[in-house]
């Protein structure tokens, strides 16, 4: 039952995976966790909207697959069905 909940949001959620998101939260979420890699860290090294969890969570997906928009979607994806999984 509960992976026939996941599946269907999963297929709900694809069309979302392909549409290009607003330019600023995909820039953000592409270059800060590259400037994490470098050595800065958020909130001290430089200004972002987001908790410093998600630019380091994203630096270390990226140091070991590589930064790309689709790994980026893609566990934005993951996020999303994590958060309707606890809901459900």
């Amino acid at each position: 039952m509960c992976l026939a909940v996941l599946a269907s949001f999963g297929i709900l959620l694809a069309p979302s995976f392909y549409a290009s998101g607003a330019e600023l939260d995909e820039g953000t979420l592409l270059t800060y966790p590259m400037r994490v890699l470098d050595g800065a860290f958020p909130q001290r090294d430089f200004e972002t909207f987001y908790g410093p969890g998600t630019p380091v969570m994203l630096a270390g997906t990226y140091a070991v697959l590589g930064p790309s928009v689709g790994l980026e979607r893609t566990i934005g994806m993951g996020f999303k069905i994590l958060a309707i999984l606890a809901i459900f």
